[in-house]
C-alpha cells in the first residue's frame, strides 16, 4: 500500500515503514527503519545535518523528527508502526548517572498518574545506547503563546480550573509537580469542547513525604521561597506557582519583581542568600522577599489577616477573586478594574487566599489548588 511506504533516511532506499533498512552496512548495524515519505522530506533539523536517532526504533515507537532540545537530551515526534500512534518521545543523550536518576524518576511519577489533563506515559525503557520516554503527543500551543494572544477572565479562569483538577490528582499520588508554568501547560482545542488543559514536564516531581531537596530546582520566576531554601517543598509549592502563572496567563507578564534573578542558596545553605533574608537592596535599603515584591494591582484577592484587606496594610483592588470557603472557591464578582490597569491581572487571588495570615504553610496542603478545581 501507497501508506505504508516508506524510506531510509540514510540510504534513500524504499520500503515498507517501520521496516529495518538492509540498504547499507551501516543501516543494518546501526537499526535503521523505514520512515513515512512525508517525514522523510521533513528529516533535515536546522541546517544539513541528519539527527542520528531520526529512523531509528526506541521500543515500539520509530522516530521521525526533532520537536525540541535541551541540555541533556531532545524531544522527538515518533510512530508506532502498523497502527499509527503518533507519541512524543524523550530522548537521553547524557551519560551522567544523577541525570539518568532524574529521568528515571520522571518515569516512574507519571506511571503513578492517570488523570485526563496530565499528559500520559506510554513507554519508558532504553534502546541504542539512550534511555526514552514515550508519552501521548500533545498537539496544540503552549500558555505561554495563549496568553500572548489575549485571554478573557472567564478563560483565564476556566484553564485554572482545568490545571487545578490535574494538581489535585498529582498531589492526591503523593507527587509535587516542582515547574509549574505557562510553559510546561499544553492546550488543545477540542471540537465542541473548547480548550483542554494538559500538564506536562515532570522531570522535577517529587515525592511530597519527603520536604527537603538538595538543589533549589525550578524555574526562578515561578519558584516558592521554600524552593530556594531547599526545605519545606509540599503541595503548596505548586500553588504558589500558579498564583504566578495565573497573573502570567491573564495580563501576558509576571507579577512585578517576578521576572528579576532572585537570591539563591550558596553551596553551604548561608540562609543570608535565601530570600527571606536578602542582602541590602539599592540606596542601602533591606530588599523585600520576592512575594512582597508582587504589586497590589496583580492581585485579586486580598490576604487574610492583613490590615486594611491588602498585603502591606494596602487597601485590596477591586478585581473578581474567589474565596475558599467552606474548602472551595466560589467566584464573587466586584467592581471592574479601571482604565489603563492590568486587565483582569490578578488571579492570584486562586492561590494566595489559600493562606491564613501571611504567606506561611497552609493549612491545608491542597487548599488553594482545591479552590482553583471547585470554582
Amino acid at each position: 500500500m501507497a501508506d505504508n511506504l516508506g524510506r531510509c533516511v540514510q540510504c534513500d532506499t524504499d520500503g515498507p515503514v517501520g521496516a529495518p533498512c538492509q540498504g547499507t552496512p551501516r543501516c543494518s548495524h546501526d537499526g535503521y527503519r523505514f520512515i513515512p515519505l512525508a517525514d522523510h522530506a521533513a528529516r533535515y533539523s536546522g541546517g544539513r545535518t541528519i539527527l542520528p536517532e531520526i529512523g531509528r526504533q526506541y521500543g515500539d515507537f520509530l522516530v521521525l523528527r526533532r520537536l525540541g532540545e535541551g541540555g541533556i537530551g531532545g524531544v522527538f515526534l515518533a510512530v508506532q508502526p502498523g497502527v499509527g500512534l503518533r507519541a512524543a518521545v524523550k530522548l537521553l543523550t547524557t551519560k551522567n548517572p544523577l541525570l539518568i536518576e532524574k529521568f528515571q524518576l520522571e518515569a516512574q511519577a507519571l506511571a503513578r498518574l492517570g488523570h485526563p489533563h496530565i499528559v500520559r506515559l506510554l513507554g519508558f525503557g532504553e534502546a541504542h545506547g539512550q534511555q526514552y520516554l514515550a508519552m501521548e503527543l500533545v498537539e496544540g500551543q503552549t500558555l505561554t503563546a495563549l496568553a500572548k494572544a489575549g485571554l478573557t477572565a472567564a478563560e483565564v479562569l476556566e484553564l485554572l480550573r482545568q490545571l487545578g483538577d490535574g494538581l489535585v490528582a498529582a498531589h492526591a499520588a503523593g507527587l509535587v509537580h516542582r515547574d509549574i508554568k505557562p510553559d510546561n501547560v499544553m492546550v488543545q482545542a477540542l471540537p465542541r469542547r473548547g480548550w483542554f488543559v494538559r500538564l506536562v514536564d515532570f522531570g522535577l516531581a517529587k515525592d511530597s513525604s519527603d520536604d527537603k531537596t538538595n538543589v533549589a530546582a525550578g524555574t526562578p520566576p515561578y519558584m516558592a521561597p521554600e524552593q530556594f531554601e531547599q526545605r519545606g517543598i509540599g503541595p503548596w509549592t505548586d500553588v504558589y506557582a500558579v498564583g504566578v502563572l495565573s497573573v502570567a496567563a491573564s495580563s501576558g507578564t509576571r507579577p512585578s519583581g517576578m521576572g528579576r534573578s532572585r537570591p539563591t542558596a550558596k553551596k553551604n545553605n548561608d540562609s543570608s542568600q535565601c530570600p527571606r533574608a536578602a542582602p541590602a537592596g539599592r540606596r542601602g535599603r533591606a530588599a523585600r522577599p520576592p512575594w512582597r515584591r508582587i504589586r497590589q494591582r496583580d492581585r485579586a484577592c486580598s490576604l487574610p489577616g492583613r490590615p486594611g484587606g491588602g498585603p502591606d496594610g494596602h487597601p485590596a483592588a477591586p478585581r473578581t477573586c474567589w474565596s475558599p470557603a467552606g474548602g472551595g472557591g466560589a467566584a464573587a464578582p466586584a467592581p471592574a478594574p479601571s482604565a489603563g490597569g492590568h486587565r483582569d491581572a490578578a488571579l492570584t487571588g486562586a492561590a494566595a487566599s489559600a493562606w491564613p495570615g501571611d504567606l506561611g504553610a497552609p493549612e491545608r496542603p491542597d487548599a488553594g489548588v482545591r479552590a482553583l478545581a471547585d470554582a
